[in-house]
């Protein structure tokens, strides 16, 4: 569904921003 990726896509976003500024 597509608020399946869009989840998959939010846990992606908040490791990424793990390593950049907020």
């Amino acid at each position: 569904a597509a608020i399946d990726a869009f989840r998959a896509a939010q846990e992606a976003i908040d490791t990424w921003q793990g390593e950049q500024p907020a």
